[in-house]
């Protein structure tokens, strides 16, 4: 029986398996969302300790916490996200090239050789995510900290959605996405 990841056992010529690709793709995606979460919950956490949060603003930030839950944690990563890039480095881990190896994160992300459609979405998203760190940074505590607290649970869910992705794949899980390649 072939192993879920075809090259799981063969080396490649940099002497990196199929598995090891695969793990480090997505290594590096997880990473990338564990800085972000690490550092929005100590913006989090300032907020909720200052006790400047009246009643009216803890409802609101649970509110806001469900709803990012939802529209970025399910719909955005488990939906959309995830899929692809667990279906674009098992495609990398299955078929290596040396660069695309090198920058398995951001390959597994569609930031390079992506469908248009993807490209677009990897792009457009990080530049409005960039715009939106810059807007909410200038805002004071606790209103900056109610966001990021939204933040940090739609983050929190898509990389726990990656991470038990991952596994599943690794454990000989199908593939569900398409790696939408150029």
């Amino acid at each position: 029986m072939d192993s879920p990841l075809k090259t799981a056992h063969a080396e490649t010529s940099e002497g990196l398996s199929g598995t090891g690709i695969f793990v480090w793709a997505i290594l590096g995606v997880l990473a990338l969302l564990g800085q972000a979460i690490f550092r929005l919950t100590q913006v989090t956490l300032e907020a909720f300790n200052s006790g400047l949060m009246t009643s009216t603003q803890w409802v609101v930030c649970g509110v806001w916490v469900v709803a990012n839950c939802y529209m970025e944690g399910h719909r955005g990563f488990h939906l959309k996200f995830v899929p692809r890039v667990l279906a674009r480095a098992h495609h990398l881990a299955e078929h290596p090239q040396p660069f695309r190896v090198l920058v398995a994160p951001l390959f597994a992300m569609a930031f390079f050789s992506a469908s248009k459609k993807a490209k677009a979405a990897a792009w457009g998203v990080t530049v409005l995510v960039i715009l939106a760190i810059w807007l909410v940074r200038s805002l004071d505590q606790p209103l900056r900290g109610i966001i990021d607290a939204g933040v940090v649970a739609g983050l929190a869910w898509g990389a726990t959605s990656l991470l038990v992705g991952a596994i599943g794949r690794l454990l000989g899980k199908a593939p569900s996405g398409s790696p939408q390649l150029n």
